[in-house]
Formats: structure tokens, sequence, C-alpha cells
């Protein structure tokens, strides 16, 4: 079985323009008619000094959604390191509401720049959009670029380890590496990327390329390995670890051998350790087996297990009833999958009561039909 992980965040413009500002600068303050979500305080006084992450977008087709949808994960990612996103368009409010109607969950905070004057404060005339600022907890510019690099610079400086040379070396690799393989140079485009892992040894990019290429010549117990040693590497950062755990759990997912049942399984059990106290983890990996994972390959008591952990720390950690009774579903879901169609239905129903939203309730009500379909076929 053949196929490719393509990276989201390769769907995004990125730019070699000047910025107005410069590395060092403070933040221009925001010149914003109307804040949506939030109201734009860039250093609220009753906290601890936030890193910043600024954005500018403009709602035009779907790479602006898909640039929206990537800063709530990352807002969601990085919530317990006190990082703060604000996302300014210079297009007008009636525009920016419809937009936003394609995501009702979106609550990043999005400023209504007054005639750009905003943008101009941070951009040079050149500049594309979107464009990404970091300022640093010492309220200072300590990079900016385009979405793709934004997750790995973030995540570095969170760690204390940031270093504006050497990200800008990786990114010059970076450039090479893309106009190689839009040429279809392979080989010059492993190479960067290797030259890339020797700096970094878990870039998420260069390391897509390596498995690409693994994949690509069918080799995929060599992939699994490469990508079982970087993500040990990339012990640093749980969020870099989770990327790696999924990326292996899908290359393993096409083994449909006894390999692929043993990866899965040791795979399923380091997950469920790594991340036993953070409920969305696990709820997300549990629900990713299930929906992707060939059935036969599925270690489904661990599943189960994963699944009612998740709805245990959802409780606990007074999760809102939505999320919970996602949560629900997913543990309902692996109900149906072990065929113990009565409890799947038991739980689907807990999960129903919760929801208030229309199109919730009907999206979930279709599923708890179907169980109960199932369940009557059995009587």
């Amino acid at each position: 079985m053949r196929f490719k992980i393509i990276s989201v965040l390769l769907f995004f413009f990125i730019t070699a323009s000047l910025f107005a500002l410069e590395i060092g600068d403070r933040p221009p303050n925001f010149e914003v008619k109307k804040w949506l979500n939030g109201n734009g305080e860039l250093y609220p006084e009753d906290s601890n000094t936030p890193i910043n992450v600024i954005i500018f977008w403009t709602p035009t087709d779907s790479s602006s959604y898909r640039i929206l949808n990537f800063v709530q994960e990352q807002k969601e990612a990085f919530k317990d390191a006190n990082v703060q996103f604000f996302a300014i368009t210079s297009s007008g409010e009636p525009r920016v509401r419809e937009f936003l109607k394609k995501d009702k969950n979106l609550d990043v905070q999005i400023g209504i720049d007054n005639n750009s004057k905003t943008l101009n404060e941070y951009l040079s005339e050149n500049q594309s959009i979107p464009a990404f600022f970091i300022f640093g907890r010492n309220k200072k510019l300590i990079w900016t670029g385009g979405p793709i690099e934004s997750t790995t610079v973030l995540l570095k400086v969170i760690a204390g380890t940031f270093n504006y040379d050497t990200q800008k070396q990786i990114e010059a690799l970076r450039e090479k590496m893309e106009k190689a393989a839009v040429t279809f140079k392979t080989s010059d485009k492993l190479r960067y990327a290797d030259d890339i892992l020797k700096i970094d040894p878990t870039d998420r990019i260069a390391a897509e390329a390596v498995i690409d290429n693994y994949i690509s010549n069918n080799e995929l117990e060599q992939c699994i390995s490469f990508i079982n040693k970087t993500r040990d590497k990339a012990s640093w950062s749980k969020y870099l670890q989770y990327y790696y755990y999924l990326t292996e759990l899908d290359v393993a997912s096409g083994l449909i051998n006894e390999t692929g049942v043993k990866t899965i399984n040791n795979l399923t059990k380091d997950f469920a350790v790594s991340y036993q106290n953070t409920p969305k983890a696990l709820n997300n990996y549990a629900i990713r087996v299930l929906n992707t994972v060939p059935f036969q390959l599925i270690p489904i008591e661990q599943i189960i297990n994963m699944s009612q952990q998740a709805v245990k720390l959802s409780k606990e950690f007074k999760e809102n009833d939505r999320t919970l009774s996602f949560c629900l579903q997913t543990e309902a879901k692996a109900y149906y999958t072990a065929c113990d169609i009565k409890k799947a239905v038991e739980v689907q129903k807990e999960a129903v009561k919760l929801l208030k939203d229309k199109e919730d309730v009907d999206n979930s009500t279709v599923i708890l039909n179907y169980y109960n379909s199932i369940n009557n076929l059995k009587g």
C-alpha cells in the first residue's frame, strides 16, 4: 500500500518580502475598529507577560479558512504556555462575519483593522499575507514569516531554545529543498532535508520529505523506524511528539500483517502513557484509530480504555458539554467496533443529551439511530 503524507501547512504561501518592523522592535499599538472575540489586549495587567503572535490575513478563499483553523489549533495547543493570538484583517466587518459562519467554533481574537492602519505599521508595502509576527516575553519582535515555520518557532521560543540565526539558516535550506521538489530533483531535496535535520533533528517539514521518500519506495518498516527515532528526539515537546505519534500511526496502518499489529499495539500503549492526563489528545488518538486504521489492526481493548479515560478526565477537568459529548461519542464508537452494541447505544444516548446546537444534535442522533437499528437486528 502506497500513500503520501502531505502537511496541510504546505498549502500556505510563504513570502520573502521585507517587513516594516525589524527584529527587536516592540509591537505598535493596534488601530482596530472592532474586535470579534476578545479585546485585543497585548499585555494584560493581571497576568505574566505572554508571548504574542500577530497574524495578518484576509477572508478570500479556502486557504484563508485554513489559516484561521491553523491559528485556532495553535491557540489550543499552546493554551498552557501563555501564548496569545491576534488575527488582523483589513476587510469589512460584514464580510468577516459572513466568512466566520463557516466554523462557529473559532474563538481566535479577530480585529477589524481601521483603514489598514495596523497593517501599515507592521508590513512593508510589498509584503504579502498571511504574515506572522512573534513577540517574545521581553515584548520584542523575535521572528517574522509565514505559517509554515511559525509552529516550530513557537515551540522553540516556549522551550527557550530559539535562535534567530539558526532559524534563518533552516529557512534558507528549506527554500532550496522546496525548489528541488518543484523541479523533481529528489536527491537534492533529500540532501537539503538531511542538512536541516542535522541542525534540527525534529524538523517536521524535513522529516516529512524523508518519510514521503520511504513511502514512495514502499519501505514502510524503515519509515516507521525513522519516525520512531525522530519522535524520541522530540521528547522536549509534547506537541511535536503528538504529531510524530499520529504520523507513525498513519504509516503503520499500511502494514496489514503482524508487524502492523505489533507496531500499532505498542504505539497505542506508549501514547496512552505519554498523554494519560490530556483528554483531548486521548480522544483524538482513539477516534483517529477507529476512523482510519483497518479493523484487523485495531487494539480495541486499549482504545476502549483510552476513550474511557478521555471521558473521565473531561468530567474531572469540567470540560464543556460539547467536548464531553464528543469524548462520549468516541467511547460509543469503540464499543460499536467491539460489537458491544448495547453499550454503544447507552453511551451515545448520554452524549446526545449533552448537546445544544441543532446540527450537533442531528448528527449525533443519526449515529444513535444507526446503533439502535443494529441493536434491534441483534435482538
